[in-house]
């Protein structure tokens, strides 16, 4: 492909290599894991009366889905929902059955995301001061998840208190802008895009998690691996109760806090 972009030709190559698999294979069932692919499965059960069931995780249901793809979407023989909030927001804005529908939540490995030593080099790599309280959020710096108000936030709490911002995005630098302005740029750390080995490393260093995504067009979080994660490996969570984030906590409150993430 030219300029690495993936053109029309190469998505209608990919669903008919797709269908001829179906066909030659006499596949009677698909799990399709994506809204965007769920047209694949509508033409093969249109073709050849194959059911198929569909994932469907949050944003890519409120945000941008176009004519085709909510119909192919509302045709599967089953949808899989992540958490409460998605499979809610679909019996309330589609018509598409409740008996159909089905929880489904995302799983951990407890084998590697569990409580452990902290890995005391990552102070030194990352210059992080080992004295002190850290709020943490991990993930991808692509949309709101709350970052702007713990960083707007910092100034109010003590002084021992920092913020430590793992993952790499394009809202990097609109951050970094942010905490220089709030005058926190000292207390706020970015490390960057981890490894995965050090991910779990990074979940045991923080003293709590943090994500307090919004609801919106565009914005908004179906089940949080980070935050399920992070309880995995024995630390409190804090999210916001606007989208899936609330399914992260127990019933009992027993692992964190919910919030509204709008103040």
């Amino acid at each position: 492909m030219q300029g690495g972009g993936i053109t029309w030709k190469d998505k209608i190559s990919f669903i008919f290599n797709c269908i001829q698999i179906v066909r030659n294979k006499g596949t009677r069932l698909l799990i399709i894991n994506h809204r965007q692919l769920s047209i694949i499965g509508w033409l093969c059960k249109f073709l050849y009366n194959t059911k198929y069931i569909t994932n469907v995780y949050g944003l890519e249901i409120w945000s941008g889905m176009n004519k085709i793809e909510k119909f192919a979407l509302l045709r599967s023989d089953a949808l899989i929902g992540d958490c409460n909030f998605i499979i809610n927001y679909i019996q309330q804005h589609f018509d598409y059955p409740k008996e159909r529908m089905h929880l489904l939540y995302d799983a951990v490995d407890t084998n590697r995301f569990k409580p452990k030593e902290k890995n005391t080099a990552l102070y030194n790599r990352y210059n992080i001061p080992s004295d002190k309280f850290l709020i943490g959020t991990i993930g991808r710096l692509v949309r709101n998840k709350g970052h702007e108000i713990i960083i707007q936030t910092i100034k109010d709490l003590p002084d021992n208190v920092f913020y430590i911002i793992v993952g790499g995005g394009n809202q990097m630098d609109v951050l970094k802008t942010l905490a220089q302005k709030e005058g926190v740029s000292q207390r706020v750390i970015f490390t960057g895009r981890v490894s995965e080995e050090e991910l779990v490393d990074f979940y045991n260093l923080m003293d709590v998690v943090v994500l307090l995504s919004t609801f919106d067009k565009n914005e908004g979080e179906g089940l949080p691996l980070g935050l399920i994660e992070a309880s995995a490996c024995g630390k409190p969570i804090i999210c916001g109760y606007e989208d899936g984030s609330q399914d992260a906590i127990s019933a009992e409150f027993k692992n964190g806090f919910l919030i509204n993430p709008q103040k």
